[in-house]
């Protein structure tokens, strides 16, 4: 049971009758305890309930991507969830049961600074992958002082690959080694770019669609 001191309107923590008083972020609330229902689910329930699961666990292997990568979203929201909104409203495709990713329209990162343009992918046999993007002078808002960030994500293995890549992103290319583990894998490419002192970030870009050869 909560207790509070302070009078009827301050913040409290706890279960004070049918509501529940908690904090998250710094953020004082209230809410109501669930009220339990014998009603069967509608079909657009169902579809929405299945659809959330569904983009919650394909997020599991880019999770703490995604929690340092989407920075400029409103601090009530953590970059997971930030994430997860963005991708169940722009990168689900199909109907339910039988929803897809479309991986084009994937975000991992959102941020202000500029993001690198004309990136694609290319399988290195015996070594990894190989990022290319156009090379020029990235200079608006500190881009010039940044490192890439790349991510591979393995379907098939329901696993990911992030890797901060020591190179900027004036150099246009990058070469991210693999070991043989990943041979014949198929895996989606992603680009970002975060200032050298990591607090500012650009939306990723999409390299392609790549097979890992040996």
């Amino acid at each position: 049971m909560a207790r509070y001191k302070e009078g009827i309107l301050s913040a409290f923590h706890g279960k004070v009758g049918s509501v529940v008083g908690c904090s998250w972020r710094g953020v004082s609330y209230m809410r109501a305890l669930p009220v339990k229902t014998k009603r069967k689910p509608t079909a657009a329930q169902l579809a929405a309930r299945a659809k959330f699961k569904f983009v919650n666990e394909w997020l599991n292997p880019v999770s703490p991507y995604v929690m340092d990568f989407f920075r400029h979203e409103p601090q009530r929201h953590t970059g997971r969830q930030a994430a997860h909104s963005y991708i169940m409203r722009h990168a689900v495709k199909g109907q339910y049961p039988n929803f897809e990713i479309d991986y084009p329209s994937v975000l991992l990162s959102y941020g202000d600074l500029e993001k690198p343009l004309r990136v694609k992918v290319t399988p290195v046999a015996g070594e990894g992958v190989f990022f290319e993007w156009e090379a020029k002078a990235y200079i608006s808002m500190g881009s010039i002082s940044s490192y890439c960030c790349m991510v591979l994500i393995f379907p098939e293995k329901h696993t990911a690959l992030m890797h901060r890549a020591t190179c900027s992103l004036n150099e246009g290319r990058y070469l991210l080694p693999l070991n043989p583990h990943w041979q014949g894998c198929v895996a989606h490419a992603y680009l970002s770019v975060m200032s050298w002192n990591s607090d500012r970030v650009s939306d990723s870009v999409y390299a392609g669609r790549v097979e890992v050869g040996w």
